[in-house]
């Protein structure tokens, strides 16, 4: 094993294994199988029969009331028990997100992988980005540790932004249940549209507006200087630290991605409980005003992964014009406040 593996690289294998194991235990047992029974149900015909709890794909804690219980307190009340199915939904890709993002810390912090192979930009680093988000299958809600993980790490911002935009719209499972259930116009529409953001939209706002601190050149330095501490390292104490900066990075992240996704959370159920998506059920309205106005709600809401599927299906179906309907696809897993 040391003939073939040199001390140098012996943190690389031991974090390459951690983060190997983190994917297929969650691809193997969590993500996939869902999302494939999501695949089954839509080919059923019974992707929307399920009670939802508004964000989310079940309830946990029922959040109907009666039709007078319209008051402040009844709508605070809606609103935390939508804020619980919530995070029911997304705790396990929470998880994932933290976990994975404190492994991909722990093998680039050692190392100057990040900023020496994955600093591309233009299209090139956009399908990169795209390689890295698609098969991880997570929502914008739970890819956000990641994205921060692997900005921290070095990686170019082009990368980083594609894989995080790529995670919730490019799945291949999600494609499919999309141009399943709904017309072809409206699954096209999203498609491109997601195509559209991860290759003209990211390169060109990232080469007009972003600017880089200095603090990857400075961490690369640092990384060169480590260099010559691992050409020793024997496999015990490779096993220890990266164990130990593996749990480090990933408590650090908890720290300061968790409080945040809980707002959303929060702030989300508070929005769709005061402002529901029915209301756009309305034909009589402009429907310019509603599409811009879907638009910017689908922005802001913190939706997991598959429901922004469920939820407009079930408005389309009950009447939702397809403009609106057009704007919510493509919003709402894109994006959150």
């Amino acid at each position: 094993m040391d003939i073939f593996i040199p001390p140098l690289y012996r943190r690389l294998v031991v974090s390459l294994f951690i983060i190997i194991a983190i994917n297929v235990s969650f691809w193997g047992f969590s993500r996939y199988p869902a999302l494939l029974h999501e695949q089954y149900r839509a080919h059923e015909g019974t992707l929307v029969a399920r009670q939802l709890g508004s964000l989310s794909k079940g309830e946990m804690i029922s959040t109907r009331a009666a039709p007078n219980d319209n008051g402040i307190g009844a709508l605070l009340l809606r609103a935390s028990r939508t804020t619980i199915n919530w995070i029911d939904t997304n705790k396990i890709g929470m998880l994932y997100g933290i976990v994975l993002g404190g492994a991909i810390l722990s093998l680039l912090s050692a190392f100057s992988f990040g900023k020496k192979y994955l600093s591309f930009s233009g299209i090139l680093g956009s399908s990169v980005g795209v390689f890295i988000g698609a098969p991880l299958g997570v929502c914008a809600n739970c890819v956000a540790p990641i994205g921060v993980a692997m900005r921290k790490s070095g990686v170019g911002m082009t990368t980083t932004l594609a894989a995080m935009f790529a995670s919730p719209t490019l799945n291949v499972v999600s494609i499919l249940i999309t141009f399943t259930v709904f017309p072809f116009s409206l699954a096209f529409i999203k498609l491109l549209s997601a195509l559209f953001l991860i290759f003209v939209v990211i390169p060109l706002v990232v080469r007009w507006f972003a600017h880089n601190d200095g603090t990857e050149t400075h961490q690369h330095n640092i990384v060169e200087r480590k260099d010559a501490m691992l050409s020793h390292e024997s496999w015990p104490h490779a096993i220890r630290f990266s164990l130990r900066s593996f749990l480090w990075q990933t408590i650090k992240l908890f720290l300061l991605t968790v409080p945040l996704m809980l707002v959303a959370g929060v702030l989300g159920s508070v929005l769709i409980t005061f402002f529901p998506l029915e209301q756009f059920i309305d034909p009589s309205q402009n429907q310019l005003v509603y599409i811009a106005l879907g638009a910017l709600i689908g922005t802001i809401l913190p939706i997991p992964m598959l429901v922004d599927s469920i939820l407009v299906l079930a408005l389309f179906e009950a009447g939702l014009p397809a403009g609106i309907a057009a704007s919510l696809l493509i919003t709402l897993p894109v994006y959150s406040i």
